[in-house]
């Protein structure tokens, strides 16, 4: 049951940002600030999803990576450090809805690091 209310869940928010990215892209309202909340919320809730999903995988991806070639730096570079380099990048796009959504998908990964590693950049392997 809760998993079928994490997808509904999940479904009505890429709904609700699909319609507030139709209504930014056409500029069919005057005012698009609900749109624009709207569209971060969904950033944030894609980014938080995509790295608990994902994350145990690319961890393994690095360790490997790191561990089998001639590179001497054996660091760890976490997903907020990520989180953080996109939302800095962020501002350096010029769309605001893809700024937006950097910053969102960003927001998302050092949510995530945080409430499962705490709050750490690089460390050693």
């Amino acid at each position: 049951m809760r998993k079928h209310l994490t997808i509904v869940f999940i479904l009505i928010i890429l709904v609700l940002d699909w319609l507030a990215l139709d209504n930014i892209t056409t500029g069919n309202e005057p005012d698009l600030t609900a749109e624009y909340i709207i569209h971060m919320l969904a950033s944030v809730v894609i980014g938080y999803i995509i790295i608990q999903k994902t994350y145990v995988f690319l961890f393994n991806l690095e360790r490997n990576v790191i561990t089998k070639s001639i590179i001497p730096f054996k660091y760890h570079v976490h997903h907020d450090f990520i989180g953080l380099l996109m939302i800095v990048s962020s501002f350096l796009i010029t769309p605001p809805w893809l700024q937006i959504t950097f910053a969102g998908i960003g927001f998302g990964l050092i949510i995530h690091h945080v409430q499962t590693e705490g709050f750490k950049f690089i460390t050693k392997f």
